[in-house]
């Protein structure tokens, strides 16, 4: 299976034969060079199996149409060959590319999105800027601008969630769900993700940890459903609880949110007399919960703490 370890940075020419053979029909008469392909700071990635390119993008140096401030670069020939569409690739490099991106200090990101494509690109987390609807001047096709933001810096509250935060809670299990298998599950599950969220709020059997920013935008989020079982002497209560939807806005990682609300929901869970707090982990989250105590169990994936240990 391709992952972003998979993902490489090449020179801009080896990816001029796939950008024409998805992006222009083919035709070996259309331009498939960018001018700025061999600037430096110009990134080039493509995901390469068996020393042929199957999924390729460019990123400038560009201001965004925008006109917000701050360190920007423009997608460009965001391609996948014909016979590896669907297998998640594109989201893959994306990925890669965005931690590169980051580590340059880079704000936002932004393209000429086809209209065609717009799906994918709303999936994994970029805006239509409203009104900018044309007609690439090269292929004649619809598209619209589209935005992402890679780093936001606005600073966030903590607190419990209430019922009114079941969309924003339902739209950051969506995008949990998409980064663990790329994989666009359609919207059934998401239905009833709202009503699993409405009947254990009404229930007072969730405990749900947010952060907001100061608009009320809620960017992160650690769940926890309350279970009762017969009281043992190892939990006199019998009350544990199950966690999930720890998820965190894309834009908003990397300063520490997902740490904070573990701790705040813990110390939630400590006042509710639970005992016993589990979980399942990927192989990325396995390090901010063994910080705070869990410790594996069988199967390899789940972790459990136990509270009155701490």
């Amino acid at each position: 299976m391709i992952n972003e370890n998979q993902v490489h940075e090449v020179e801009a020419t080896s990816l001029h034969a796939l950008r024409r053979k998805v992006l222009r029909n083919n035709d070996p008469g259309v331009s498939v060079a960018d001018p700025r392909d061999g600037d430096a700071e110009a990134l080039h990635l493509a995901v390469i199996e068996a020393d042929v390119v199957v999924a390729c993008g460019s990123f400038y140096p560009s201001t965004a149409p925008t006109g917000q401030s701050g360190l920007t670069y423009q997608l460009r020939y965001l391609a996948t060959d014909f016979d590896r569409q669907t297998k998640g690739l594109g989201s893959i490099l994306m990925r890669a590319a965005e931690d590169r991106l980051r580590s340059r200090g880079v704000v936002r990101i932004w393209a000429n999105g086809r209209d065609t494509a717009l799906g994918f690109y709303q999936r994994t987390g970029w805006s239509l800027l409203a009104g900018s609807e044309h007609l690439s001047p090269e292929t004649q096709l619809p598209h619209t601008v589209i935005t992402k933001e890679l780093f936001d810096q606005r600073p966030v509250t903590f607190g419990c969630a209430t019922p009114a935060d079941i969309p924003a809670l339902v739209e950051l299990r969506a995008g949990m769900m998409y980064a663990i298998d790329l994989t666009d599950h359609g919207e059934e599950w998401q239905r009833q993700s709202r009503s699993y969220f409405e009947y254990h709020f009404e229930r007072d059997a969730l405990v749900v940890v947010v952060a907001r920013t100061d608009g009320g935008e809620v960017v992160a989020s650690a769940a926890a459903e309350l279970r009762f079982y017969p009281p043992s002497p190892w939990n006199p209560r019998g009350a544990s609880a199950y966690v999930h939807t720890v998820s965190t806005k894309p834009a908003f990682r990397r300063r520490g949110i997902s740490l904070e609300i573990m701790k705040r929901l813990i110390e939630e869970l400590r006042v509710r007399d639970v005992a016993v707090v589990d979980l399942h982990a990927t192989p990325q989250g396995m390090p901010l919960y063994t910080s705070l105590g869990f410790a594996l169990r069988e199967p390899a994936n789940e972790m459990r703490l136990r509270l009155e240990e701490l």
